[in-house]
Protein backbone atom coordinates (compact mmCIF):
# COMPACT_ATOMS: atom_id res chain seq x y z
CA UNK A 1 0.00 0.00 0.00
CA UNK A 2 2.90 2.36 0.84
CA UNK A 3 4.43 1.76 -2.62
CA UNK A 4 1.21 2.87 -4.35
CA UNK A 5 1.08 6.02 -2.20
CA UNK A 6 4.71 6.83 -3.12
CA UNK A 7 4.07 6.33 -6.84
CA UNK A 8 0.96 8.48 -6.63
CA UNK A 9 2.88 11.23 -4.82
CA UNK A 10 5.68 11.20 -7.43
CA UNK A 11 3.10 11.42 -10.23
CA UNK A 12 1.37 14.41 -8.60
CA UNK A 13 4.74 16.12 -8.07
CA UNK A 14 5.76 15.65 -11.72
CA UNK A 15 2.45 17.10 -12.98
CA UNK A 16 2.43 19.97 -10.49
CA UNK A 17 3.18 23.50 -11.79
CA UNK A 18 5.39 24.03 -8.72
CA UNK A 19 7.79 21.24 -9.73
CA UNK A 20 10.25 23.55 -11.60
CA UNK A 21 10.37 25.92 -8.62
CA UNK A 22 11.03 23.12 -6.17
CA UNK A 23 13.86 21.65 -8.27
CA UNK A 24 15.45 25.08 -8.76
CA UNK A 25 15.33 25.66 -5.00
CA UNK A 26 17.05 22.32 -4.59
CA UNK A 27 19.72 23.49 -7.07
CA UNK A 28 20.17 26.71 -5.10
CA UNK A 29 20.55 24.67 -1.95
CA UNK A 30 23.15 22.56 -3.71
CA UNK A 31 24.95 25.74 -4.78
CA UNK A 32 25.32 26.80 -1.17
CA UNK A 33 26.88 23.40 -0.47
CA UNK A 34 29.38 23.90 -3.34
CA UNK A 35 27.93 21.10 -5.50
CA UNK A 36 26.75 23.05 -8.55
CA UNK A 37 26.80 26.58 -10.10
CA UNK A 38 24.47 29.13 -11.72
CA UNK A 39 24.85 27.59 -15.20
CA UNK A 40 23.52 24.28 -13.92
CA UNK A 41 20.53 26.08 -12.39
CA UNK A 42 19.65 27.62 -15.78
CA UNK A 43 20.08 24.29 -17.59
CA UNK A 44 18.07 22.52 -14.90
CA UNK A 45 15.13 24.90 -15.38
CA UNK A 46 15.36 24.67 -19.20
CA UNK A 47 15.40 20.90 -19.12
CA UNK A 48 12.61 20.72 -16.55
CA UNK A 49 10.35 22.77 -18.83
CA UNK A 50 11.37 20.55 -21.75
CA UNK A 51 10.74 17.39 -19.75
CA UNK A 52 14.39 16.23 -19.91
CA UNK A 53 14.92 14.85 -16.39
CA UNK A 54 18.10 13.07 -17.42
CA UNK A 55 19.82 16.40 -18.17
CA UNK A 56 18.59 17.77 -14.84
CA UNK A 57 20.11 14.89 -13.00
CA UNK A 58 23.36 15.29 -14.92
CA UNK A 59 23.60 19.02 -14.28
CA UNK A 60 22.44 18.73 -10.70
CA UNK A 61 24.90 15.99 -9.94
CA UNK A 62 27.90 17.97 -11.19
CA UNK A 63 27.87 16.70 -14.82
CA UNK A 64 29.64 18.35 -17.73
CA UNK A 65 27.85 21.73 -17.65
CA UNK A 66 30.12 23.34 -20.24
CA UNK A 67 29.27 20.73 -22.91
CA UNK A 68 25.57 21.23 -22.38
CA UNK A 69 25.92 25.03 -22.45
CA UNK A 70 27.98 24.92 -25.66
CA UNK A 71 25.38 22.67 -27.26
CA UNK A 72 22.56 25.14 -26.63
CA UNK A 73 24.72 28.11 -27.62
CA UNK A 74 25.63 26.42 -30.90
CA UNK A 75 21.92 26.01 -31.62
CA UNK A 76 21.36 29.72 -30.91
CA UNK A 77 24.23 30.71 -33.21
CA UNK A 78 22.94 28.40 -35.95
CA UNK A 79 19.44 29.89 -35.71
CA UNK A 80 20.89 33.41 -35.74
CA UNK A 81 22.85 32.70 -38.95
CA UNK A 82 19.70 31.31 -40.55
CA UNK A 83 17.81 34.50 -39.65
CA UNK A 84 20.55 36.67 -41.17
CA UNK A 85 20.57 34.59 -44.38
CA UNK A 86 16.79 34.87 -44.69
CA UNK A 87 16.99 38.62 -44.10
CA UNK A 88 19.57 39.02 -46.89
CA UNK A 89 17.35 36.94 -49.20
CA UNK A 90 14.40 39.14 -48.28
CA UNK A 91 16.36 42.30 -49.13
CA UNK A 92 17.43 40.82 -52.47
CA UNK A 93 13.83 39.89 -53.30
CA UNK A 94 12.55 43.38 -52.41
CA UNK A 95 15.20 44.99 -54.60
CA UNK A 96 14.19 42.61 -57.40
CA UNK A 97 10.54 43.55 -56.96
CA UNK A 98 11.34 47.26 -57.16
CA UNK A 99 13.37 46.67 -60.34
CA UNK A 100 10.51 44.72 -61.94
CA UNK A 101 8.05 47.48 -60.96
CA UNK A 102 10.27 50.09 -62.61
CA UNK A 103 10.65 47.99 -65.77
CA UNK A 104 6.90 47.40 -65.91
CA UNK A 105 6.18 51.13 -65.58
CA UNK A 106 8.56 51.90 -68.45
CA UNK A 107 6.93 49.24 -70.63
CA UNK A 108 3.46 50.58 -69.85
CA UNK A 109 4.49 54.16 -70.67
CA UNK A 110 5.90 52.94 -73.99
CA UNK A 111 2.71 51.01 -74.73
CA UNK A 112 0.53 54.04 -73.96
CA UNK A 113 2.70 56.15 -76.29
CA UNK A 114 2.33 53.56 -79.08
CA UNK A 115 -1.45 53.45 -78.61
CA UNK A 116 -1.53 57.25 -78.73
CA UNK A 117 0.39 57.33 -82.02
CA UNK A 118 -1.84 54.61 -83.43
CA UNK A 119 -4.95 56.64 -82.54
CA UNK A 120 -3.46 59.73 -84.17
CA UNK A 121 -2.86 57.81 -87.41
CA UNK A 122 -6.48 56.71 -87.60
CA UNK A 123 -7.74 60.20 -86.71
CA UNK A 124 -5.58 61.65 -89.47
CA UNK A 125 -6.91 59.05 -91.89
CA UNK A 126 -10.44 59.98 -90.86
CA UNK A 127 -9.76 63.67 -91.48
CA UNK A 128 -8.42 62.91 -94.95
CA UNK A 129 -11.52 60.79 -95.67
CA UNK A 130 -9.40 57.68 -96.12
CA UNK A 131 -11.44 55.95 -93.41
CA UNK A 132 -15.02 56.78 -92.51
CA UNK A 133 -16.28 56.79 -88.88
CA UNK A 134 -19.14 54.54 -89.92
CA UNK A 135 -16.71 52.01 -91.35
CA UNK A 136 -16.67 48.59 -89.69
CA UNK A 137 -12.85 48.72 -89.58
CA UNK A 138 -12.87 52.04 -87.75
CA UNK A 139 -15.37 50.81 -85.14
CA UNK A 140 -13.36 47.64 -84.57
CA UNK A 141 -10.23 49.76 -84.18
CA UNK A 142 -11.86 51.93 -81.49
CA UNK A 143 -13.01 48.83 -79.59
CA UNK A 144 -9.52 47.33 -79.72
CA UNK A 145 -7.94 50.55 -78.48
CA UNK A 146 -10.40 50.75 -75.57
CA UNK A 147 -9.71 47.11 -74.67
CA UNK A 148 -5.93 47.69 -74.64
CA UNK A 149 -6.28 50.85 -72.55
CA UNK A 150 -8.51 48.97 -70.11
CA UNK A 151 -5.88 46.21 -69.84
CA UNK A 152 -3.23 48.82 -69.04
CA UNK A 153 -5.49 50.33 -66.36
CA UNK A 154 -5.91 46.91 -64.75
CA UNK A 155 -2.14 46.37 -64.74
CA UNK A 156 -1.55 49.82 -63.27
CA UNK A 157 -3.60 48.88 -60.20
CA UNK A 158 -0.77 46.60 -59.07
CA UNK A 159 1.95 49.23 -59.35
CA UNK A 160 2.86 51.69 -56.56
CA UNK A 161 1.41 55.19 -56.85
CA UNK A 162 2.16 58.48 -55.17
CA UNK A 163 0.08 59.19 -52.08
CA UNK A 164 -1.23 62.49 -53.42
CA UNK A 165 -1.42 65.79 -51.58
CA UNK A 166 -3.96 64.78 -48.94
CA UNK A 167 -2.30 61.55 -47.82
CA UNK A 168 1.12 63.15 -48.25
CA UNK A 169 0.13 65.89 -45.81
CA UNK A 170 -1.38 63.42 -43.31
CA UNK A 171 0.97 60.42 -43.51
CA UNK A 172 4.08 61.86 -45.12
CA UNK A 173 6.13 60.00 -47.76
CA UNK A 174 5.01 56.54 -46.64
CA UNK A 175 4.42 53.79 -49.20
CA UNK A 176 0.85 52.61 -48.69
CA UNK A 177 0.65 50.40 -51.77
CA UNK A 178 -0.69 46.93 -51.02
CA UNK A 179 1.31 44.44 -53.06
CA UNK A 180 -0.89 41.34 -53.26
CA UNK A 181 -4.46 40.73 -54.38
CA UNK A 182 -5.36 39.32 -50.95
CA UNK A 183 -4.03 42.40 -49.14
CA UNK A 184 -5.97 44.76 -51.39
CA UNK A 185 -9.20 42.77 -51.08
CA UNK A 186 -8.79 42.43 -47.31
CA UNK A 187 -8.33 46.19 -46.88
CA UNK A 188 -11.40 46.84 -49.03
CA UNK A 189 -13.41 44.40 -46.90
CA UNK A 190 -12.33 46.13 -43.67
CA UNK A 191 -13.40 49.46 -45.22
CA UNK A 192 -16.84 48.04 -46.02
CA UNK A 193 -17.22 46.53 -42.54
CA UNK A 194 -16.15 49.83 -40.98
CA UNK A 195 -18.88 51.70 -42.86
CA UNK A 196 -21.51 49.13 -41.91
CA UNK A 197 -20.52 49.02 -38.23
CA UNK A 198 -20.50 52.80 -37.75
CA UNK A 199 -23.77 53.20 -39.67
CA UNK A 200 -25.48 50.68 -37.38
CA UNK A 201 -24.02 52.35 -34.26
CA UNK A 202 -25.19 55.76 -35.50
CA UNK A 203 -28.67 54.38 -36.22
CA UNK A 204 -29.03 52.86 -32.75
CA UNK A 205 -27.49 55.83 -30.95
CA UNK A 206 -29.69 58.41 -32.70
CA UNK A 207 -32.79 56.29 -32.15
CA UNK A 208 -31.89 55.78 -28.49
CA UNK A 209 -31.41 59.53 -27.95
CA UNK A 210 -34.82 60.23 -29.53
CA UNK A 211 -36.71 57.59 -27.54
CA UNK A 212 -34.97 57.57 -24.16
CA UNK A 213 -33.03 60.82 -23.71
CA UNK A 214 -34.60 64.25 -23.57
CA UNK A 215 -32.49 67.38 -23.93
CA UNK A 216 -29.25 65.90 -22.57
CA UNK A 217 -26.58 67.66 -24.63
CA UNK A 218 -23.79 65.20 -23.80
CA UNK A 219 -25.46 62.45 -25.87
CA UNK A 220 -25.90 64.83 -28.81
CA UNK A 221 -22.22 65.73 -28.55
CA UNK A 222 -21.24 62.03 -28.56
CA UNK A 223 -23.28 61.46 -31.71
CA UNK A 224 -21.79 64.47 -33.49
CA UNK A 225 -18.26 63.57 -32.41
CA UNK A 226 -18.84 60.06 -33.76
CA UNK A 227 -19.90 61.54 -37.12
CA UNK A 228 -16.84 63.82 -37.27
CA UNK A 229 -14.49 60.91 -36.49
CA UNK A 230 -16.31 58.62 -38.94
CA UNK A 231 -16.12 60.96 -41.94
CA UNK A 232 -12.49 61.92 -41.21
CA UNK A 233 -11.49 58.25 -41.04
CA UNK A 234 -13.59 57.43 -44.10
CA UNK A 235 -11.86 60.04 -46.28
CA UNK A 236 -8.39 58.77 -45.31
CA UNK A 237 -9.35 55.18 -46.04
CA UNK A 238 -10.87 56.15 -49.38
CA UNK A 239 -7.67 57.90 -50.44
CA UNK A 240 -5.73 54.73 -49.55
CA UNK A 241 -8.19 52.69 -51.62
CA UNK A 242 -7.76 55.05 -54.58
CA UNK A 243 -3.97 54.63 -54.40
CA UNK A 244 -4.54 50.85 -54.50
CA UNK A 245 -6.84 50.83 -57.52
CA UNK A 246 -10.36 51.68 -56.34
CA UNK A 247 -12.28 54.03 -58.62
CA UNK A 248 -14.32 56.23 -56.32
CA UNK A 249 -16.26 59.11 -57.90
CA UNK A 250 -14.83 62.51 -57.02
CA UNK A 251 -18.16 63.75 -55.69
CA UNK A 252 -18.26 61.12 -52.94
CA UNK A 253 -14.82 62.20 -51.71
CA UNK A 254 -15.97 65.85 -51.71
CA UNK A 255 -19.25 64.76 -50.09
CA UNK A 256 -17.37 63.26 -47.14
CA UNK A 257 -15.21 66.37 -46.69
CA UNK A 258 -18.36 68.49 -46.60
CA UNK A 259 -19.92 66.04 -44.13
CA UNK A 260 -16.90 66.47 -41.83
CA UNK A 261 -17.52 70.23 -41.87
CA UNK A 262 -21.25 69.81 -41.27
CA UNK A 263 -20.76 67.43 -38.31
CA UNK A 264 -18.09 69.72 -36.84
CA UNK A 265 -20.41 72.75 -36.96
CA UNK A 266 -23.16 70.72 -35.29
CA UNK A 267 -20.69 69.74 -32.57
CA UNK A 268 -19.89 73.38 -31.69
CA UNK A 269 -23.46 74.68 -32.07
CA UNK A 270 -24.25 76.09 -28.59
CA UNK A 271 -27.27 74.99 -26.61
CA UNK A 272 -29.89 77.58 -27.53
CA UNK A 273 -33.47 78.03 -28.69
CA UNK A 274 -32.46 77.55 -32.32
CA UNK A 275 -30.68 74.29 -31.46
CA UNK A 276 -33.77 72.94 -29.70
CA UNK A 277 -35.91 73.83 -32.72
CA UNK A 278 -33.84 71.66 -35.05
CA UNK A 279 -32.55 68.93 -32.68
CA UNK A 280 -35.20 66.23 -33.19
CA UNK A 281 -35.36 66.79 -36.95
CA UNK A 282 -31.60 66.24 -37.23
CA UNK A 283 -31.75 63.09 -35.08
CA UNK A 284 -34.46 61.61 -37.30
CA UNK A 285 -32.37 62.56 -40.33
CA UNK A 286 -29.42 60.59 -38.85
CA UNK A 287 -31.72 57.61 -38.27
CA UNK A 288 -32.97 57.62 -41.88
CA UNK A 289 -29.56 58.17 -43.51
CA UNK A 290 -28.02 55.39 -41.40
CA UNK A 291 -30.87 53.04 -42.29
CA UNK A 292 -30.38 53.74 -46.01
CA UNK A 293 -26.61 53.22 -45.63
CA UNK A 294 -27.15 49.78 -44.05
CA UNK A 295 -29.72 48.90 -46.72
CA UNK A 296 -27.34 49.94 -49.50
CA UNK A 297 -24.44 48.01 -48.02
CA UNK A 298 -26.24 44.67 -48.03
CA UNK A 299 -27.68 45.01 -51.53
CA UNK A 300 -24.59 46.63 -53.11
CA UNK A 301 -22.24 44.12 -51.50
CA UNK A 302 -24.21 41.18 -52.93
CA UNK A 303 -24.37 42.81 -56.36
CA UNK A 304 -20.61 43.52 -56.39
CA UNK A 305 -19.90 39.91 -55.43
CA UNK A 306 -21.93 38.64 -58.39
CA UNK A 307 -20.32 41.11 -60.81
CA UNK A 308 -16.82 40.15 -59.65
CA UNK A 309 -17.65 36.47 -60.12
CA UNK A 310 -18.78 37.23 -63.70
CA UNK A 311 -15.68 39.34 -64.38
CA UNK A 312 -17.79 42.48 -64.90
CA UNK A 313 -16.45 44.42 -61.92
CA UNK A 314 -13.04 45.28 -60.49
CA UNK A 315 -11.81 43.57 -57.32
CA UNK A 316 -11.41 46.98 -55.69
CA UNK A 317 -14.91 48.30 -56.50
CA UNK A 318 -16.55 49.63 -53.32
CA UNK A 319 -20.05 50.41 -52.11
CA UNK A 320 -21.15 54.06 -52.21
CA UNK A 321 -23.76 56.20 -50.46
CA UNK A 322 -25.45 57.07 -53.74
CA UNK A 323 -26.11 55.40 -57.08
CA UNK A 324 -23.51 54.18 -59.60
CA UNK A 325 -23.82 52.82 -63.12
CA UNK A 326 -23.01 49.24 -62.07
CA UNK A 327 -26.05 49.32 -59.73
CA UNK A 328 -28.49 49.72 -62.63
CA UNK A 329 -29.15 45.98 -62.82
CA UNK A 330 -31.11 44.77 -59.82
CA UNK A 331 -30.56 47.80 -57.56
CA UNK A 332 -32.67 50.47 -59.26
CA UNK A 333 -35.27 49.95 -56.47
CA UNK A 334 -32.87 51.88 -54.17
CA UNK A 335 -33.43 55.12 -56.11
CA UNK A 336 -36.68 56.06 -54.25
CA UNK A 337 -34.89 55.63 -50.89
CA UNK A 338 -32.07 57.87 -52.11
CA UNK A 339 -34.48 60.49 -53.46
CA UNK A 340 -36.27 60.54 -50.08
CA UNK A 341 -32.92 61.10 -48.35
CA UNK A 342 -32.05 63.93 -50.74
CA UNK A 343 -35.46 65.50 -50.17
CA UNK A 344 -34.80 65.28 -46.42
CA UNK A 345 -31.55 67.24 -46.97
CA UNK A 346 -33.44 69.94 -48.88
CA UNK A 347 -36.05 70.10 -46.11
CA UNK A 348 -33.24 70.47 -43.54
CA UNK A 349 -31.80 73.34 -45.55
CA UNK A 350 -35.19 75.08 -45.71
CA UNK A 351 -35.89 74.53 -41.99
CA UNK A 352 -32.50 75.90 -40.93
CA UNK A 353 -32.88 78.92 -43.18
CA UNK A 354 -36.32 79.58 -41.70
CA UNK A 355 -34.88 79.25 -38.16
CA UNK A 356 -32.06 81.67 -39.04
CA UNK A 357 -34.71 84.34 -39.72
CA UNK A 358 -36.19 83.91 -36.24
CA UNK A 359 -35.64 86.95 -33.98
CA UNK A 360 -34.26 84.75 -31.16
CA UNK A 361 -31.66 83.17 -33.44
CA UNK A 362 -28.20 84.72 -33.02
CA UNK A 363 -25.95 81.73 -33.89
CA UNK A 364 -23.96 81.78 -37.14
CA UNK A 365 -24.08 77.97 -37.32
CA UNK A 366 -27.74 77.96 -38.38
CA UNK A 367 -27.33 79.82 -41.66
CA UNK A 368 -24.17 77.98 -42.71
CA UNK A 369 -25.66 74.58 -41.92
CA UNK A 370 -28.54 75.53 -44.19
CA UNK A 371 -26.08 76.32 -46.98
CA UNK A 372 -24.15 73.06 -46.47
CA UNK A 373 -27.30 70.92 -46.56
CA UNK A 374 -28.33 72.64 -49.80
CA UNK A 375 -24.88 71.96 -51.34
CA UNK A 376 -25.14 68.28 -50.35
CA UNK A 377 -28.62 68.03 -51.83
CA UNK A 378 -27.53 69.68 -55.09
CA UNK A 379 -24.41 67.50 -55.50
CA UNK A 380 -26.26 64.27 -54.72
CA UNK A 381 -29.19 64.94 -57.03
CA UNK A 382 -26.95 66.06 -59.92
CA UNK A 383 -24.78 62.95 -59.53
CA UNK A 384 -27.85 60.71 -59.56
CA UNK A 385 -29.28 62.44 -62.64
CA UNK A 386 -25.94 62.19 -64.44
CA UNK A 387 -25.65 58.45 -63.77
CA UNK A 388 -29.23 57.76 -64.89
CA UNK A 389 -28.93 59.97 -68.00
CA UNK A 390 -25.59 58.39 -69.02
CA UNK A 391 -26.98 54.90 -68.56
CA UNK A 392 -30.11 55.62 -70.62
CA UNK A 393 -28.25 57.33 -73.49
CA UNK A 394 -25.56 54.64 -73.76
CA UNK A 395 -27.98 51.72 -73.61
CA UNK A 396 -28.61 50.50 -77.20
Amino acid sequence: MGQYVSVFGILIFNLSPFRPIVLILESLSATESGITDQGSIFISYHCIMAGNDKAVDTAGSGGDVEDVSEKYWDEIEKCNRSIEDNLRNYWDLMEGVQKHQKDLKNEMNGQRARLGRYKELFMEANKQRIINEDDKTYKEFKQKIRAKEKDLDEVEIWLPKSNGRVLGAILGPVDISLNTRNEKFHYKRTYEKFKLTVSMITLLLALGVILFVEKVRIFDAILNFLLVWYYCTLTIREHILIVNGSRIKLWWIVHHYISVTLSGIFLIWPDSASYEMFRNQFLWFCVYISFVAVLQFYYQNGSLYRLRALGQSSTMAVTVEGFSSWMWRGLSFLIPFLLAGYAFMLYNSYSLYYISLHPDCHEWQVYWLSVIFFVLFTGNILTLVQVVFTKITRTP
